[in-house]
């Protein structure tokens, strides 16, 4: 079994197109949703089609394993970062929507794309601001913000949502208060929000901490640890675990060279000129 990840697969035209994270995010679609209308559009971030491609080489790795194990024969998975990326889009863009209707997903304008986000006293924070009377006045007074109660009775119920000086309102509320006091009010009420988070933050979190989602790593060349992210699943009966760290650079050449049957003489002399 062997897996090839590119960023256009082995086949088709498009094979021996030179193309990396960014060139595959534009080409599947999946840059043209992400910003705002009436400007450019914005890639979803570093490495995200790496990423997510990485993780379709690894189920695809499984699929096929099982699929040997089961009938003797082994494939070739050919994985193309593209493709990848294109699934994602076609599925927030709705392809069938498209085929059917002609519909296409834009980017939001900057109105439609919020409320949402807002920047408290240390931060910003996450914060569905539901529409309801009575759940704004709880926020704002768990909030400490009594003028803003006084002024959201100036307001029928019927005017709340979409209404530029309720989400006002909350702008002021939330911007005298530290992140945490209000995702901590906001839960209590029922109310989803939550910080957004840095590196810095979540190294730092409590949950994440507890739940070991970092390891220690080993560095020979240094003789340090550094931290890195571990994985999301956790399996009941397969407690998660490192077997090794990742290797140095051209640590395991001679057990690859060996398998793939290069003896030490051949490697004399592009080992000699700095080639492996």
């Amino acid at each position: 079994m062997t897996v090839s990840q590119t960023p256009f697969g082995l086949e088709g035209e498009r094979a021996d197109w030179l193309g990396g994270d960014l060139v595959c995010q534009a080409m599947s679609g999946m840059i043209h949703i992400f910003g705002h209308r009436n400007e450019r559009p914005a890639r979803f971030g570093p490495e995200q089609a790496s990423e997510m491609s990485g993780l379709a080489a690894a189920l695809g790795a499984v699929v096929a394993l099982l699929g040997a194990r089961r009938h003797g024969i082994g494939e070739f998975v050919d994985i193309a970062m593209e493709r990848v990326g294109a699934l994602v889009s076609l599925q927030m863009s709705n392809a069938s929507m498209y085929d059917q209707f002609g519909f296409r997903r834009e980017r939001q304008s900057r109105a439609d794309a919020g409320p949402g986000l807002y920047e408290a006293l240390d931060g910003y924070v996450a914060l569905v601001a539901y529409r309801d009377p009575a759940l704004l006045r709880s926020l704002f007074e768990a909030l400490g913000a009594s003028d803003e109660v006084c002024r959201l009775q100036e307001f029928p119920p019927d005017q709340l949502a979409g209404n530029p000086e309720i989400e006002a309102m909350v702008v002021r509320a939330v911007a005298r208060v530290p992140w945490q006091d209000i995702s901590e009010a906001a839960q209590g009420l029922g109310i989803l929000s939550l910080p957004v988070n840095d590196a810095a933050a979540m190294v730092a979190d409590p949950f994440l901490q507890q739940r070991a989602f970092f390891v220690d790593i080993e560095h020979p060349e240094l003789d340090a640890a550094f931290v890195d992210a571990g994985t999301p699943m956790r399996f009941s009966a397969s407690p998660y675990r490192i077997s090794r760290r990742p290797p140095l650079l051209g640590e395991h050449n001679a057990e690859v060279y060996e398998a793939l049957g290069v003896d030490t003489a051949q490697l004399a002399t592009p080992r000699h000129d700095g080639v492996v």
